[in-house]
């Protein structure tokens, strides 16, 4: 299994790792580490992007996945001359991951927000937090007579909740001391205070790094409500 060194530091552009395999599947050309701090796409998050760099050459890492068995695959435009055990410096695309853990974590503060604003009977079931398109969803049911007003009063939570400057916590679990997490590690986050949730994804340290969060849209179906939002 790879070691996922993004799951300890959102804020780590740049480490150290070395080649184990360089081989193609039927989705592209891709290298695998020992460890890394490439995110790959999964949770509703979207993969790093970045460069993989030896001594003298450099790949191009153009998207990231994990497979069943946890190895990590960087997927690269071909062209380059790295081989099977070169040390290796990664660099991921800065802007790309700090924009990620900011939507990442503003699905989580929304979830927040909905539950304060005490609308308990909406039962989170997923998210997406993609740039195009982000949304949490619930199950239950908003009557469309109630929808304006439940929006307001959602972003005047959110606004409030930004504004309070809420540390992000982040819990590892079956992680020995000065061990770097791996599939097998049990990890959950959310904001202080409000309760833990199972997640793997790259998140911000506290609710004001997100900026702003504006409300969208609220749609219910089918006993099936989706808040999409987008962060600023």
């Amino acid at each position: 299994m790879t070691k996922l060194e993004y799951m300890l530091d959102t804020y780590r552009f740049k480490s150290e790792a070395t080649i184990t395999e360089i081989w193609s599947n039927e989705f592209g050309n891709y290298i695998m580490l020992d460890t890394t701090i490439f995110y790959p796409q999964g949770g509703w998050q979207p993969t790093d992007i970045g460069i993989i760099k030896s001594e003298n050459q450099k790949a191009e890492v153009i998207n990231v996945r994990a497979d069943v068995d946890g190895k990590v695959l960087h997927y690269i435009a071909w062209g380059h001359t790295l081989s099977d055990w070169d040390s290796v410096t990664l660099h991921i695309d800065e802007a790309t991951r700090r924009f990620n853990a900011r939507n990442h974590s503003a699905g989580h503060l929304l979830d927040v927000a909905v539950s304060n604003i005490w609308y308990n009977h909406l039962t989170p079931t997923r998210g997406h937090h993609f740039p195009e398109g982000s949304y949490v969803a619930y199950e239950g049911i908003i009557d469309a007579e109630q929808r304006e007003t439940f929006i307001q009063k959602l972003q005047n939570e959110i606004d409030s909740l930004i504004s309070q400057d809420i540390a992000m916590r982040i819990r590892h679990e079956n992680l020995g001391d000065n061990e770097v997490p791996s599939k097998s590690t049990h990890r959950h986050a959310n904001f202080e205070w409000y309760d833990w949730c199972g997640c793997w994804g790259t998140h911000i340290t506290s609710s004001w790094e997100i900026w702003a969060i504006h409300i969208r849209k609220v749609s219910s179906k089918k006993w099936c409500v989706k808040i999409s939002y987008q962060i600023k």
